[in-house]
């Protein structure tokens, strides 16, 4: 029996061509769009603004696929200004209850001058009692600006500086700019993965598999067997989808709403058609080829499917190679065949199917296809282990396992209030690889903080200069609380490193933070990426800048010596220099 709503499904990844609804504007008229279409906090906040008999203007900016389009649809359905089924214009001016909106689909897909006609229209809104939601890529929402108010070259600096300064910062206020006043929201430095619960929960709503749940193949089906699986283990789903996302987001690798749901779309259906289920007869091997867990890493059970690399999060995913990555239960499942740590429907098909895969492959005569298939088998099994796997005193937390123990502490300390110990524990971290760092060596019962002139080769140098020096309890980490009033997370910190009672500031992130662990964990590496050089380049300044040395006549030096580090100290006095 076909089920619509699984068609619609399908029709949202990018693994295959012809997939309509990959795009919003498509999806809008889909009758299936309003089941899981997730009400976003900027989009309520928009609608509530307009409401209020405030005549505003919105500009919506941010990579495609962001979500901008999304929330433009659902300001003007809370406003009742679009039916279903209804298709957005490229722009229009909609009056209803009172309520004058002007907007524009998506500016930067027009002719240049056109555009500036639009940005024109859409900025001089509420001096026509009217408000306004405009939709543009960044590039050429600055050049229409540029080109619609910039007299001069000193007042086109400007205007290209308060815009990209509001992009970076993305501060819910208002601008005023050259007697305009407007909103401007970057889509792309939203935090979304907040978006995967929602969304996984939309999809999972027992009126959209109302047609599966009376289709006689229900029980071969792996698109039905996917939703029950998620269904039932949807808090450890959603953690692991959610922890994935949150490791890209950042490690700047941050991925559209677009491209989440398109992975979440093809690793529920695999794109499989209904007729191909009287095909198939092996119904726990078909679940298992198919299963949510192997399609999420774009696999059908132990081979890779070279179209699901087009989904981008699917690539990332496989470039990680978290499947490979050994794991404490390991020797429980695949030595003592105990897959007790899998809940109990996921855990009846990965015993089947290990059961049958080793008395085939076991019995092989070539030990190469033996081995191949081997390690194959354990990454997919250890894949049902990522995404279903129960908490015990064996696994306690998979992503300490698979992305390391200051990834996990870093997601307490950016979603909850902190004990100061919590904090002062990873002040330490930092102290030590700071030191490390600035002096080669370890501390030892040190409350100092060197600052040197040193060689960042790895290379050891029992002689410094000195440059500055900070007592240990004149660096803190500290949280503060984010503005969420647009973001789709209820509550989030950013982390920062506090420099003498806030004089200076450097956020913390977790690329920068995963770095000095490492430090401290004594791994040696020159390989760095530009953003993590050029981040500690900018800590280093900030420590200079509050703990430099000013006395222009005096040299100071740390010496490395097997008594422990010394400070010597050089004077200049005409031709003679006196040592300290």
């Amino acid at each position: 029996m076909e089920n619509g709503f699984v068609d619609y499904l399908k029709s949202m990844n990018n693994a295959t061509s012809g997939n309509i609804n990959a795009l919003a504007e498509s999806q809008v008229t889909n009758k299936f769009y309003n089941s899981i279409r997730v009400t976003r906090k900027l989009g309520t906040n928009i609608s509530n603004q307009i409401k209020s008999a405030n005549n505003v203007v919105y500009i919506l900016t941010g990579h495609a696929g962001d979500g901008k389009t999304s929330i433009l649809i659902q300001v003007l359905k809370e406003l009742g200004m679009l039916g279903d089924g209804e298709k957005l214009k490229v722009d229009d001016e909609i009056n209803k209850d009172g309520i004058s909106l002007y907007y524009v689909k998506d500016m930067s897909e027009l002719a240049q001058e056109r555009q500036i006609d639009l940005l024109k229209r859409a900025l001089e809104a509420p001096t026509n009692n009217k408000s306004a939601i405009l939709i543009s890529n960044t590039g050429p929402l600055l050049n229409s600006f540029q080109r619609l108010l910039g007299s001069s070259d000193e007042i086109k600096d400007k205007i290209e500086n308060t815009l990209l300064e509001q992009l970076d910062t993305n501060e819910n206020k208002k601008i005023s700019l050259l007697g305009y006043d407007f909103y401007l929201v970057n889509i792309a430095r939203i935090d979304n993965t907040g978006f995967v619960k929602e969304i996984i929960n939309k999809i999972c709503k027992e009126e959209n598999w109302t047609g599966c749940r009376q289709c006689e193949n229900k029980e071969r089906c792996p698109v039905f067997s996917n939703y029950t699986s998620i269904s039932e283990n949807k808090n450890t789903v959603i953690d692991f989808v959610e922890s994935y996302y949150r490791w890209l987001y950042e490690n700047d690798k941050r991925i559209t709403i677009r491209q989440m749901l398109s992975q979440i779309s093809f690793a529920i259906t695999g794109n499989v058609k209904c007729d191909d289920l009287k095909k198939w007869d092996k119904r726990v091997f078909t679940k298992f080829q198919y299963s949510f867990a192997n399609l999420f890493f774009g696999y059908k059970g132990i081979n890779m499917l070279s179209n699901a690399k087009q989904i981008k999060a699917i690539d990332y995913l496989q470039q990680l190679e978290l499947d490979s990555i050994a794991l404490k239960s390991d020797y429980e499942m695949f030595v003592k065949n105990n897959f007790s740590i899998l809940p109990n429907g996921i855990q009846e098909t990965v015993v089947r199917v290990w059961k049958e895969f080793s008395k085939r492959y076991h019995n092989e005569e070539d030990s190469k296809i033996n081995l191949e298939n081997d390690l194959e088998m354990r990454r997919a099994i250890r894949r049902f282990y990522l995404v279903y796997g129960l908490k015990t005193d064996l696994s306690q937390d998979r992503f300490s396992e698979i992305l390391g123990d200051t990834f996990v502490e870093y997601k307490r300390l950016i979603s909850e209030k902190q004990s100061p110990r919590s904090l002062r524990s990873m002040k330490k971290v930092i102290f030590d690889a700071l030191y490390i760092k600035n002096i080669g060596i370890p501390p030892k019962n040190e409350n100092k903080l060197y600052l040197t002139l040193t060689r960042y080769d790895g290379a050891f140098q029992s002689v410094l200069l000195l440059l500055g020096k900070a007592n240990y309890d004149e660096i803190e980490v500290v949280q503060i609380e984010k503005d969420m009033s647009n973001e789709d997370i209820s509550k989030k910190f950013d982390l920062y490193l506090s420099i003498k009672n806030g004089v200076e500031r450097f956020k913390l992130n977790l690329p920068i933070l995963m770095y000095f662990k490492s430090v401290v964990d004594g791994a040696i590496s020159t390989d760095m990426n530009p953003a993590l050089s050029h981040g500690l380049a900018e800590l280093n300044s900030k420590l200079l800048k509050v703990f430099r040395y000013s006395d222009k006549n005096t040299i100071k030096m740390i010496v490395n010596t097997l008594a422990g580090t010394q400070d010597v100290e050089a004077q200049f006095e005409e031709d003679k220099v006196y040592i300290i």
